[in-house]
């Protein structure tokens, strides 16, 4: 290898290393405040004081920005600003939610739940907790990379036939494990609705093969025992546009409606291909690898 090109390299895999450092950290730290509201957090109910109109450059169009009004037991209420979005789920003026608030610090706060008029319901579909093993997958790439880079600088050429295969394999299970959710996730969107197209964007996606412009929207929609869901849309490609106004075919998760896509959107077959693609990946590694140990055996 070239000095200047392993330089380049080095230099990329440490910016790499770098990101995910700094990434491990705020992941920690979001995983330590979240289990430290389980283990000692108050519930507390607040009042929705003011309702905010969407602001994509809030929160990224996650749902609408909320002034909370929180009794504090000396006779006055203490007012927040919560950008979470509230999961996406619309609260009106005078509306309640369920917090869950540290004893110790009144800034850290979760909100749980929102107390509807047909009953309370989760903000969020699944448990707020995050694995304390989550953030260090940030640091799988950047480490193989540099693995991989002291491993040819060592042994030159004859480290391809294991590299390559690691690498398809990485790549393989990423995209197969990522079209395998997905595609689980959106069989669960049993039930059917309209819903109105209010906002619509173009906005820069990065991909291995470089950047394109794809077309985010976000969608509101009423469910039939009242719950109001305004967000953006999870999937956003360069085919799908829809207008502004525009009434579309909502499909959604019947027990978290805030969990939703539409029919048409071409979601699905962005899962088809993951999995495919994915599925095609993981099978060259492990005929990759099995070719290079016959060979290696008949040697």
């Amino acid at each position: 290898m070239e000095p200047l090109g392993a330089v380049v390299i080095a230099t990329a895999i440490l910016g790499a290393l770098v990101l995910g450092v700094r990434g491990v950290v705020a992941g920690r730290r979001r995983a330590a405040d979240q289990f430290h509201l389980a283990q000692a957090g108050r519930l507390v109910t607040a009042r929705v004081a003011a309702v905010e109109p969407m602001d994509r450059s809030v929160n990224r169009a996650a749902g609408h920005a909320v002034t909370l009004s929180l009794p504090t037991g000396g006779g006055y209420d203490r007012t927040i600003r919560d950008t979470s979005g509230l999961g996406g789920y619309v609260v009106r003026e005078g509306g309640q939610v369920q917090l869950r608030v540290s004893p110790d610090d009144p800034d850290l706060y979760q909100v749980e739940q929102i107390l509807g008029p047909a009953g309370p319901y989760p903000v969020r579909a699944g448990p707020a907790q995050t694995s304390p093993f989550g953030p260090y997958l940030l640091l799988i790439a950047p480490v193989l990379a540099a693995a991989g880079l002291l491993a040819s600088w060592q042994w030159g050429a004859q480290i391809l036939p294991v590299l390559l295969p690691v690498l398809f394999l990485i790549v393989g299970g990423v995209l197969l494990g990522s079209g395998v959710r997905s595609g689980r996730r959106r069989r669960q969107w049993t039930a059917e609705t309209t819903g109105v197209v209010t906002d619509v964007w173009t906005e820069r996606q990065r991909s291995g093969r470089g950047s394109s412009l794809v077309y985010a929207f976000t969608v509101h929609f009423f469910t039939p025992d009242g719950r109001e869901v305004h967000r953006r849309h999870r999937d956003a490609n360069s085919v799908f546009r829809p207008k502004p106004q525009q009434q579309v075919t909502v499909r959604y998760h019947p027990a978290h409606p805030a969990e939703f896509g539409l029919a048409g959107a071409g979601g699905a077959l962005n899962d088809v291909m993951f999995t495919i693609i994915g599925a095609v990946f993981v099978g060259i590694a492990f005929c990759t690898l099995a070719v290079f140990a016959g060979v290696a055996t008949s040697w």
